[in-house]
């Protein structure tokens, strides 16, 4: 990326947003792969199967913040594309063995490469166009609800194989996730035009950037690995590396304070993630005509799931043509809380029983996906650069609350349904 006169050279932006997508939908394709064929690895216990897919990656997006900086970029893909594919390859061997325990230490495996990869690649994308590489990175994790589907069901509907082999064959994916980071995604463009500040300003702009901190850079830090030389010479720095001195020289006082600043874009993502997942384990669960036949029941709840994931695909994408705004991002939680309250009561009282209910079950994952791209963009314009990075990767954390809460409370309300109807099965 640099010409032979040592002068930068802007990496191409479509070829950005190709990376940025591909690694998107490489990344989340694990967890929808393993939610897909839950039936297969635990038919007595789907609830189980959801729960080991997210509690490794809320302990990852918890804690990471704190220690990203001490990590290589790349050494974080190498990372999750290791666990990807032990992931699948443990859960085959669990499939193959009858080993139910062995399965679900391998889901354990695919949460924790989820949440790696979706912190990881959020964070980089403040040294590129932040708001075209979220889209692009959001489009690409919508989509992946849709080719997981696709994927479990091409192998063993159409061509009549067991889970397990879709599991091994799904190899290719961890091996896809690294290639494209190294032959496709850019190095960010170095900025020549930043120089490096006289000492005391510097100090006073920045107190927590010493000249420990140098000492660090050379020992390994900060996370960013960019090409070669991109100072320029003496007194000068890329934006990369100044952004990413700021965040490995964060103490984690400042962190825990940036973290604080953020939850006007945080608390809308917990709740929409809750209230989505809440009616996907709870009410969906418990709605099919007629609701006391177990195969309806199934049909309706995979057709919900499909159009839900189309939803997602379609307002993920969208980052680029809806201007985000703190009022919408807040709209749209409240929204589907009230499309929870609407499934609850016509899951009860069936006031609304048909097949049309999957129109709403379209807008569900219209407005989650919108407040994830929402969310996350509006960080990307409203965060001062110099914490852009930290901030982003610190609200992924968000989502994942709201999903643990869900599970919980998705639970009781499809054994309230359940109880309703006097349904055991």
């Amino acid at each position: 990326f640099f010409d032979q006169g040592g002068g930068a050279m802007a990496p191409t932006p479509t070829r950005v947003l190709y990376a940025f997508w591909l690694l998107g939908l490489l990344n989340n394709t694990a967890y929808v792969i393993m939610i897909a064929g839950a039936k297969d690895i635990l038919p007595s216990a789907v609830g189980l199967v959801y729960v080991c897919n997210v509690l490794p990656g809320f302990a990852i997006k918890l804690t990471g913040p704190y220690w990203f900086h001490y990590v290589r970029y790349k050494h974080r893909v190498y990372c999750a594309s290791l666990l990807m594919g032990l992931s699948f390859l443990i859960v085959a061997l669990g499939q193959i063995t009858k080993n139910a325990a062995l399965s679900l230490f391998g889901i354990l495996f695919c949460s924790a490469q989820g949440s790696l990869g979706e912190a990881s690649f959020v964070a980089l994308s403040a040294f590129y166009d932040s708001r075209k590489a979220l889209t692009a990175w959001s489009s690409g994790t919508g989509f992946a609800g849709v080719f997981g589907y696709l994927w479990v069901s091409f192998f063993t509907l159409f061509l009549g194989l067991n889970f397990e082999t879709s599991l091994l064959l799904a190899l290719s994916l961890a091996a896809g996730f690294v290639a494209v980071y190294i032959f496709v995604l850019p190095e960010p463009e170095v900025q020549r035009e930043c120089t490096v500040p006289p000492p005391e300003e510097a100090l006073r702009l920045e107190p927590a950037m010493t000249d420990a901190d140098d000492d660090h850079a050379a020992d390994g830090g900060p996370a960013w690995d960019g090409p070669g030389d991109p100072t320029g010479g003496p007194g000068a720095l890329s934006r990369t590396q100044e952004m990413s001195k700021v965040t490995s020289s964060m103490t984690v006082q400042q962190r825990v304070a940036v973290t604080a600043t953020l939850w006007p874009y945080m608390i809308p993502l917990t709740v929409v993630y809750f209230a989505e997942y809440a009616m996907q384990t709870g009410t969906w669960a418990a709605i099919g005509f007629p609701v006391t036949d177990a195969q309806s029941r199934k049909l309706f709840y995979t057709l919900a799931n499909w159009m839900y994931q189309w939803g997602v695909f379609v307002s993920r994408s969208s980052g680029m043509l809806v201007e985000p705004t703190r009022l919408r991002l807040w709209v749209m939680p409240t929204l589907q809380t009230c499309l929870l309250v609407l499934f609850c009561l016509t899951a009860r009282y069936q006031l609304w029983y048909d097949w049309t209910l999957l129109a709403p079950c379209f807008v569900v994952g219209l407005l989650g996906g919108a407040v994830y791209v929402g969310a996350l963009s509006l960080i990307a314009i409203e965060v001062p650069e110099q914490h852009r990075e930290f901030a982003l990767s610190a609200a992924c954390l968000a989502d994942t609350v709201g999903i643990i809460f869900s599970d919980i409370v998705g639970v009781g309300i499809q054994r309230w349904l359940y109880g309703v109807y006097d349904i055991h099965d």
